[in-house]
């Protein structure tokens, strides 16, 4: 690897952008080893000292995971068949670690995990050792990187927490977000953070540390449920501090702490009822395309929309009827999946039960169709209901793939059913949004446009911004694809190794807030500017429980 001088020109800055990397045995844990290398007599900068693999950022890097890669090649020779990322860490700053005019460099830590046993060094290194990550202060290494493995190497109920909210594929984002309210409760319980004989201080910032991976390292693109939900949690936890500023005494704190974190998940896992409610306010019986029968277009699996269509047939007059339309949502088909359980949770198990979840069958017909058939079922819809996983401050919104299509679909669609002329001028403005539902004059006036509206607890609106153009996010192993395809092993094989032959298997994909007419949370219905306060007081927190890390 090359100097961090070499590849970064400081002479105009002070501040600069560095990689470290650390090389874990099997799981980054606080109780794994890390490698280290130890820099030749002969080298520019820091000579006979110990550091992991590490490197400055250049132009030609696509983002700081891509310098991760980079600088990995360039010591190891290794590609991703050598090592698997595992985790990044939070970044943190370290005084200028080269002989440039950069007084500051900010150093981003990425835990990765050997695959391979062989290690070759370049000429820069002279030697490498594993090294426990209790005895990396007795090693004489450049500035830095103690904190930086620290930052990655997390402890192991944590990590356990981590490895299953990445392989999770089929629980919704508030789940994961209770789920990692639920893990820190439990290690804070049962001394599960690593605390040790540490000061009230560290005790504190250990806690943030474990908080801030839930966060934002076991699911990026589900963070924002997960982050906001963590950070409300910190807060509530900050209040179970003492006066110091610190934890004086573990046990009093673990005590509160747990009773303080139990009532806020009941608070959690009340707040689909209340959307439940905030839906069937917002519903207008007026736009049925067919009277007495709601038809509603959905997709993917989010618990939050099934609880509010469970809501929403407790509250349908005998003579209405739902009709549910169901896109298969592939490569996991959780469009299925949701009809699946939903059809368990209103049918009761025995004929003869009795009870608040015994509905008559006559109030719900579903139609279950493929992905490639939303523009007709579009046309055929009052309501296309999403979830959301993400809402940018402008609005917005990142779910499941075939999102946008559906949107699009929703918004160019025309139903074959008359409606009732009256709710016409309330389908043209949306005075619960503030914003043109209807831009355009409909050519005939009992047809309005198929209704879009985003259900999500407002943890999931995040102070950030929506990428500027068209992109999907977070692709997984094409094999999930590959799966339904009419081919033998041997073909399927054969075409996912081409390497003609990139097949993309994203999970997410953003819609544009123009597309969107309802956001409906357990606040009520929310409009663009409800959307950007909550937004940057999400950012506010934030700032507030981890930029003192």
């Amino acid at each position: 690897m090359a100097d961090p001088s070499s590849h970064h020109t400081c002479a105009l800055e002070k501040r600069g952008d560095i990689v470290a990397v650390f090389v874990c045995t099997a799981t980054a844990t606080e109780g794994d080893c890390v490698l280290m290398l130890k820099r030749s007599s002969k080298a520019r900068e820091y000579p006979n000292k110990w550091a992991p693999c590490h490197g400055p950022t250049i132009e030609t890097d696509t983002d700081l995971l891509g310098t991760a890669w980079r600088v990995i090649y360039e010591t190891y020779e290794w590609t991703n068949r050598d090592v698997r990322l595992l985790r990044p860490g939070k970044p943190y700053r370290v005084p200028s670690l080269c002989q440039c005019t950069c007084t500051e460099w900010i150093v981003h830590p990425f835990a990765f995990v050997l695959q391979t046993h062989e290690i070759t060094l370049n000429e820069e290194y002279c030697m490498y050792y594993w090294v426990p990550l209790g005895k990396l202060n007795t090693y004489d290494t450049i500035p830095g990187i103690v904190v930086g493995a620290q930052r990655c190497l997390v402890p192991t109920v944590i990590a356990g927490a981590l490895q299953a909210m990445a392989a999770d594929t089929t629980s919704g984002a508030r789940e994961m977000a209770t789920a990692a309210v639920d893990t820190l409760s439990n290690a804070i319980l049962h001394d599960g953070l690593g605390i040790g004989d540490s000061t009230e201080e560290e005790r504190w910032s250990q806690l943030q540390m474990c908080a801030w991976h839930l966060a934002y390292t076991g699911r990026p693109n589900m963070a924002a449920s997960i982050s906001n939900a963590i950070l409300k949690s910190l807060h509530t936890l900050d209040q179970c501090r003492g006066p110091s500023g610190g934890i004086a005494s573990w046990p009093a704190f673990r005590e509160r702490a747990s009773t303080a974190l139990l009532q806020y998940i009941m608070h959690r896992n009340k707040l689909p009822t209340t959307i439940a409610t905030n839906l069937a306010r917002h519903l207008d019986p007026r736009r049925t395309c067919e009277p007495g029968t709601e038809t509603i277009l959905t997709l993917s699996h989010s618990s939050t929309v099934r609880r509010c269509i469970v809501e929403r047939l407790k509250g349908l007059a005998k003579h209405k009827k739902m009709r549910l339309l169901v896109l298969e949502s592939r490569p996991l088909f959780e469009g299925v999946t949701f009809a699946s359980s939903l059809l368990s949770e209103v049918t009761p198990p025995k004929s003869n039960e009795k009870g608040p979840n015994r509905y008559e069958m006559s109030k719900l017909e579903i139609e279950i169709a493929s992905d490639c058939s939303v523009m007709s079922l579009a046309g055929r819809a009052d309501y296309l209901i999403l979830g959301a996983d993400k809402i940018s401050r402008q609005g917005a919104v990142l779910n499941k793939i075939g999102s946008l299509s559906a949107a699009v679909a929703a918004r160019n669609s025309r139903s074959s059913y008359p409606r009732d002329s009256t709710v016409v001028a309330a389908a043209t403005t949306d005075t619960d949004t503030g914003t043109d539902s209807d831009t355009e004059t409909d050519t005939d006036a009992n047809t309005p446009k198929t209704q879009v509206i985003v259900l999500a607890e407002s943890d999931k609106i995040v102070g950030e911004d929506a990428p500027e153009s068209i992109e999907a996010v977070e692709e997984h192993d094409p094999a999930e694809l590959a799966a339904a395809w009419p081919l033998d092993e041997t073909s399927k094989a054969r075409l996912l190794a081409s390497l003609s032959v990139r097949v993309r298997n994203a999970y997410f994909e953003w819609v544009p807030a123009d597309l969107i007419d309802v956001y409906i949370s357990e606040l009520g219905v929310l409009k663009r500017e409800d959307i950007a306060r909550i937004a940057a007081e999400a950012a506010e927190l934030a700032r507030k429980m981890f930029d003192a890390l």
